[in-house]
């Protein structure tokens, strides 16, 4: 017959359940949404610029595709955006505006825990504006060649713990750069301008501040709203 265990053997035997059973508990649990590391974020909206150079043009769509690297509160990050539309007016000689964009940043993210995740951002970057025209039968294309500041904001909600998704908008500010018009005819040569120099600054007694930060603020400065999927590598 085997010998009752003694209660020294139980007590250990129980200790050592115990300590193990601690040690498990006293892993921390995964995080609910990742919020460290690479991601990827996707976003479809709608652009439009209201200046003079491109208020014929409503609404055009846009897509987006930006890249980055998240350490908490603040993430790095550099995107390519890109879209555009066409007239609504038939008797325009305007026939479509096209916008691209290419930037790199940064992202402040205040909130740490929790589904809601909101951010706003600053990017620098490259920045053009393209007009297609016709006159008197020939095509041609006006481009804004820019550098650019862009200012973010949006609202993210998480979907799991990796995926988010929500509203976001973003202004451009682009300066400096230059002005050219591009032909079909291979006869044409493009001309391009020094926006600030060859166009707002020109020398010309009768062009006033006032007229001349009209022209400065006739350049486009298109703005886009869109619904952005982030995705946690």
């Amino acid at each position: 017959m085997h010998s009752p265990p003694s209660p020294a053997g139980t007590v250990e035997a129980r200790d050592d359940e115990l300590a193990r059973h601690g040690d498990e508990g006293a892993t921390a649990p995964p995080a609910a949404f990742l919020r460290r590391g690479p991601f990827v974020t996707l976003g479809v909206g709608l652009t439009h610029c209201a200046q003079d150079y491109c208020s014929t043009i409503p609404m055009g769509g846009l897509g987006r595709l930006e890249l980055g690297w998240r350490i908490e509160r603040v993430a790095l990050v550099a995107t390519v955006t890109g879209g555009g539309g066409r007239a609504d007016d038939e008797d325009s000689n305007e026939q479509a505006i096209h916008v691209l964009d290419v930037a790199a940043g940064l992202l402040l993210l205040p909130v740490r825990e929790g589904p809601v995740d909101p951010f706003v951002g600053a990017s620098l970057g490259y920045a053009s504006t393209i007009g297609v025209l016709r006159e008197d039968s020939t095509t041609k294309r006006q481009v804004a060649k820019r550098g650019a500041v862009r200012l973010s904001g949006g609202i993210l909600w998480h979907a799991t713990r990796r995926i988010a998704l929500g509203p976001r908008f973003d202004a451009q500010l682009p300066f400096a750069g230059e002005w050219c018009t591009h032909y079909r005819d291979a006869q044409l040569e493009p001309f391009c301008q020094s926006i600030r120099g060859d166009i707002i600054a020109v020398d010309d007694d009768s062009r006033d501040e006032v007229a001349r930060r009209r022209i400065r603020r006739a350049f486009p400065r298109p703005w886009a709203l869109t619904l952005d999927l982030r995705i946690a590598i």
